[in-house]
Order: C-alpha cells, then structure tokens, then sequence
C-alpha cells in the first residue's frame, strides 16, 4: 500500500473520512535504530554509463522530464513539509497525552493512598464498636432479667392489691 492509499484509502473499504488507516503507531514501523528506513537513494533516471550524443527528440524528451521532475520535486518538498508539522503535531499530542496519563494515575495513586488511610481510620473503630455492642447486649440482658422480675413479682402479687 502506498503513501497516499494509506491516507486516503482505496475504493474497497473507504470509510468516507478521507484518512483511512492514517498511521499504527507499531514501534516496528516508526523510523528508529532498528528500523532506519530506506536507506537507497533516489534518482529520477538512470545514470549515463559513457558519454554519448543525443538527438533532438531526446534533448527535448529531456528537458520536459527534467520540468516535470522539477514540480514533482517542489510538490514533493511541499508534501514532505506538510509531512514534518503532521509529525510534530503527532508528537505533541503524544507527550500531552502521556502527560495526562501520568497525572490520571497519579491521581489515582492519591485516591488509593485516601482509601487506605480511610481503612485505618476505620479499623480501630471496630474494636470499638464491638466493646459496644457488648456492652449494650449485656445491659439489654440485664434489663430484661428484670423485667422478667417484675413481671413475675407483678403475677405473684396480683391477688394482694385487688
């Protein structure tokens, strides 16, 4: 797939946004040490191996190729700049987006450290609460002894205030 299928897609599968499978950002793909890229170099023609002469028709089949070659290499020059800015903007919006990664998890981190301080805050508490309940189950028992008792002593002595 070209350049330019890789912006702009081909018919089959043209997704109507106009960019189509822009870039994976594969660090296999991305130029680096172990990925130099092409490393051939470019020539519009092949090299004359001897001198030799030309004739009219390829002097001047020459010298529209070497027009032609010209503006595709200003419309290449141009494209490549445009090439750049989209890499640079890449990168910005990488390092940003990486920032923001870093703040979300330190954030997080600090969401977390709040839970655990919370925990302890808490764990204390427990003991606490349980020496309560305790507490209360054995005055709960106690009142009810003597509720029973009164109704008992209410039961025996009915028949004495009547």
């Amino acid at each position: 797939m070209g350049l330019m299928s890789a912006f702009f897609g081909n018919k089959q599968g043209h997704n109507g946004s106009g960019l189509m499978g822009l870039a994976s950002s594969g660090y296999g793909e991305a130029l680096n040490p172990d990925n130099p890229g092409w490393q051939g170099i470019h020539r519009s023609v092949p090299i004359l191996q001897k001198p030799r002469g030309f004739s009219a028709h390829e002097a001047g089949a020459l010298q529209a190729k070497a027009q032609q070659i010209e503006v595709q290499t200003a419309n290449a020059k141009a494209a490549m700049k445009s090439l750049e800015k989209i890499e640079s903007c890449d990168r910005d919006l990488h390092v940003s987006y990486r920032g923001y990664q870093a703040v979300v998890a330190q954030e997080h981190d600090k969401k977390l450290a709040a839970n655990t301080e919370y925990a302890k805050a808490l764990n204390p508490l427990r003991e606490a609460k349980r020496q309560r309940e305790v507490i209360l189950e054995q005055y709960v028992a106690k009142t009810n002894g003597v509720l029973k008792g009164l109704d008992t002593w209410s039961q025996q002595t009915s028949g004495y205030f009547n």
